[in-house]
C-alpha cells in the first residue's frame, strides 16, 4: 500500500478527516508537479510561466507565487542553492500485518551548506510542530528507498497557502514513540485493505 504524502500519514495519526477538497488537492498536485519540474531541470520558467498556461489554475497560481516568494526571502539564488529529492519511507509487512507493506512517499529540498531541510505545507503551518517528532522516527527507524542527510541541523515548512514559514532545530526534536507510529501504520493498511 502506498501514501502519496506525509500528509496522508498524519491524517490517520492525528484524526484529520479523511476527505478533502478535490479542487484543493489538484491545486498541491499541479503546484508541487510546476515545483519539482524547475528544481529537475533548473529552470524557474516552470514556477513563474504557470500563470501563462492555457488550463491553469487560480489557486495553482497562489500558492506558486508564494512558493516563489518564500524561496527568494530565504535564497539568494535558490535554484542553485537548494536540490530536491523524492524519497520514501518503507514499513515492511512483518511490522504491520503481515499481509501489507506501506511505503510513505515524500519529497523535499535539502541546502546542504547551512544542512536545511525544506518540506512544503499548505495551510496546517500550526500543526507542524506536531508532525516533526512523527516524521523524525519514520525517518530513523525504517528504510528508505534513497539516501537521507544524516546532518540535518534545521528543519523548515513552507506554508504555500499563507506565503508563511515555520523554522525549528531538527537535533532538538524528540521522537515519537515507535509502538504509536507502528499502531497507526497498522491502523492504516487495515482500513484501507478493501
Amino acid at each position: 500500500m502506498r501514501l502519496l504524502s506525509l500528509y496522508g500519514f498524519y491524517k490517520y495519526y492525528f484524526g484529520y478527516s479523511l476527505t478533502g477538497k478535490k479542487n484543493y488537492a489538484l491545486a498541491i498536485r499541479d503546484a508541487e508537479k510546476q515545483i519539482y519540474k524547475a528544481f529537475d531541470t533548473r529552470e524557474e520558467a516552470y514556477i513563474t510561466g504557470y500563470k501563462d498556461e492555457m488550463y491553469s489554475r487560480q489557486l495553482t497560481i497562489g500558492f506558486l507565487s508564494k512558493f516563489y516568494y518564500l524561496m527568494y526571502e530565504e535564497y539568494q539564488n535558490p535554484m542553485v542553492e537548494l536540490d530536491y529529492y523524492r524519497n520514501s519511507i518503507h514499513i515492511p509487512k512483518h511490522r504491520l500485518t503481515g499481509r501489507r507493506k506501506l511505503d510513505i512517499d515524500f519529497g523535499y529540498f535539502y541546502d546542504h551548506g547551512a544542512k536545511k531541510m525544506v518540506l512544503l505545507e499548505y495551510g496546517k503551518l500550526d500543526d507542524v510542530s506536531r508532525w516533526l517528532p512523527v516524521f523524525k522516527t519514520l525517518v530513523t527507524s525504517f528504510e528508505l528507498t534513497s539516501t537521507f542527510p544524516s546532518n540535518i541541523k534545521t528543519i523548515t515548512f513552507w506554508d504555500l497557502s499563507k506565503g508563511l514559514a515555520y523554522e525549528e532545530d531538527y537535533q532538538s526534536i524528540v521522537n515519537e514513540p515507535l509502538q504509536r507510529v507502528i499502531f497507526v501504520a497498522r491502523k492504516i493498511v487495515n482500513e484501507r485493505r478493501g
